[in-house]
């Protein structure tokens, strides 16, 4: 039924009422005639019904024959809307060129998402796909997902997986970082366990190996901790691969150094704004502006163009330059202690790890313009470090 419909009204029809002494007749002859009528309704003498378009013609012989006046009271289909912008062919080529071109970029890839990035960036793996053929402009059909996430692969070793999928004309590709295990001697090749700082020991947990030292001793950076030669039933020396935690109270001392007269750099006002449009990977400049000489820090920022939620193979750069100037800065006393807190947070993170801090105990000093901070940490550790016993 609802393919009727359509056909009916990609074809056209009309709504016609007709009027006369012999409304059976009129009926009639439209029947031998092979003229299909539908809908029709008759009240007070009066027939009304629906004929496609291409008949109606054949109605007026057949209404003269019967006595019948016929008159059209509704029209309804494409060809009726047509009618109405014969004279306005540019609209119907525009609108044929519209969706021939709409088309043809659907056949391109549009865009280019990137999702799972941790240490890398974005840009940076974009590059690599520019690289093996998969960025903006190309065609959808040259994408070969298995063979470029293999090469993606060998251009990027810092990841663990990569998946290339194509939803429309947007690619995503999504991808998971490797995590770099940590330097260890293989399990199969024997090794000591042997302090990697001074310290004194609080406890052990040896899970392989036998113990060179007890809660209390003193150790020094190298001593043995866990010997990886043990004996067997029969008193013989077997190599194993020594492993444990060997605990230490430790001290660290961290130093900070901030000057009070520091040399910044500062914007001077003056920006130089440069803009360019990216059509399919395609660098079209819009700003007449020229790469400005040294002093100047760029700030570069894209907007991709979209209609609602569907982004457009088009992204407009904008680089922003702005001058430096060079000046001196005189830091007050609390000034510079906050840096030095600040440079000694990161030093912390960096030096002591894992390390848990016992206590704490800093020295303060300002000396000929510099602010000094020295602190000394007590912490307990695991102290204990992987050494191989060479065999030969």
């Amino acid at each position: 039924m609802i393919v009727l419909r359509f056909l009916r009204w990609l074809f056209g029809y009309v709504i016609f009422e007709g009027r006369g002494p012999f409304p059976e007749r009129f009926m009639n002859l439209c029947a031998r005639g092979e003229i299909n009528l539908w809908d029709v309704r008759s009240k007070n003498g009066v027939i009304r019904a629906c004929v496609a378009k291409s008949n109606y013609r054949q109605l007026r012989p057949v209404a003269r024959k019967s006595g019948m006046r016929l008159k059209v009271r509704k029209r309804f289909g494409l060809p009726f809307h047509t009618r109405k912008y014969r004279g306005r062919m540019g609209l119907l080529v525009g609108a044929v060129l519209f969706f021939v071109v709409l088309y043809v970029l659907s056949l391109y890839v549009w865009d280019v998402e990137v999702n799972g990035t941790v240490a890398l960036s974005n840009d940076q793996v974009q590059q690599v796909m520019a690289e093996i053929g998969v960025r903006p402009g190309v065609l959808k059909s040259e994408i070969r997902a298995k063979l470029m996430e293999q090469q993606a692969m060998v251009a990027l070793p810092e990841l663990s997986w990569i998946a290339i999928n194509q939803q429309g004309s947007v690619v995503s590709v999504e991808l998971k970082e490797r995590q770099a295990p940590p330097v260890l001697i293989p399990e199969d090749e024997p090794c000591n366990l042997v302090a990697s700082i001074t310290g004194q020991v609080v406890r052990l947990e040896i899970y392989t190996g036998s113990a060179a030292v007890k809660a209390g001793d003193a150790v020094v950076k190298g001593q043995l901790l866990v010997n990886g030669v043990v004996e067997d039933t029969l008193g013989n020396g077997v190599l194993k691969h020594a492993s444990g935690k060997v605990y230490a109270a430790t001290s660290h001392t961290l130093n900070i150094e901030v000057p009070l007269q520091q040399m910044t750099t500062i914007p001077s006002g003056e920006v130089i704004t440069r803009r360019r449009v990216s059509v399919f990977g395609v660098d079209l400049p819009i700003s007449v502006a020229s790469i400005p000489d040294e002093g100047y820090t760029c700030k570069m920022t894209k907007q991709p163009l979209s209609i609602g939620k569907a982004k457009l193979p088009v992204t407009v750069y904008t680089e922003t330059w702005s001058r430096q100037i060079e000046q001196t800065m005189v830091l007050s006393e609390e000034q510079a202690a906050q840096q030095a807190k600040e440079q000694l947070a990161q030093k912390e993170r960096e030096e002591l790890g894992e390390a848990v801090i016992l206590n704490r105990q800093e020295t303060v000093k300002l000396e000929n313009n510099i602010y000094y901070l020295e602190v000394v940490y007590e912490c307990e550790e695991n102290i204990a470090e992987e050494s191989p016993i060479l065999t030969q």
